[in-house]
């Protein structure tokens, strides 16, 4: 048999290099267009529990508020309940212990202020955003000063920050 010298080639292979450069510039386009494309996005909120203006309240029981309200903070919700006390003009609380709070007096259809022999155990449809009560910062949510003691059985429970309240017409 003959000797044929079998000479191995001098050098690293080559395509390990192609494949990192390969790697190496995807990665700097990825970068480059999430750069790019980071001033198009508006950020989520504009301030922390903030929620969107065009955010669609959804419908709750007020059993439920009250039996998970951590589930329902800084969201908006629509919810509905008879009347269990009229705790100030701008407040009451429905099914028994959820808090409703609004930033104007509470009237009936007539414009009058709700009282409880007009409203006492009268549903009302309340649609506004649950916050825990502290009542400093619901005060100023509202543009209001209210009456402390009449509000410490609510605090650290959920209230209602009412946008809107209807009630059936005065009878």
């Amino acid at each position: 048999m003959a000797d044929i010298p079998v000479h191995r080639k001098a050098g690293m292979a080559w395509w390990p290099w192609l494949l990192l450069a390969a790697l190496v510039l995807g990665a700097l386009v990825w970068l480059l267009v999430a750069w790019l494309n980071n001033g198009d996005r508006a950020p989520a909120t504009t301030q922390p529990g903030a929620v969107p203006a065009n955010a669609t309240p959804a419908t709750v029981a007020p059993s439920a508020i009250l039996a998970n309200p951590r589930s329902f903070y800084d969201r908006p919700v629509t919810t509905s309940g008879e009347v269990t006390d009229i705790v100030s003009l701008r407040a009451l609380a429905v099914a028994g212990d959820l808090l409703i709070v609004s930033r104007q007096d509470l009237r009936d259809a007539q414009g009058r202020p709700l009282t409880t022999s007009v409203y006492g155990r009268d549903p009302v449809r309340v649609t506004g955003t649950v916050r825990e009560f502290k009542l400093a910062e619901i005060e100023r949510e509202i543009g209001a000063d209210l009456e402390d003691d009449k509000f410490t059985r609510w605090l650290g429970k959920p209230v209602v920050v009412a946008g809107s309240v209807a009630a059936p017409p005065a009878r």
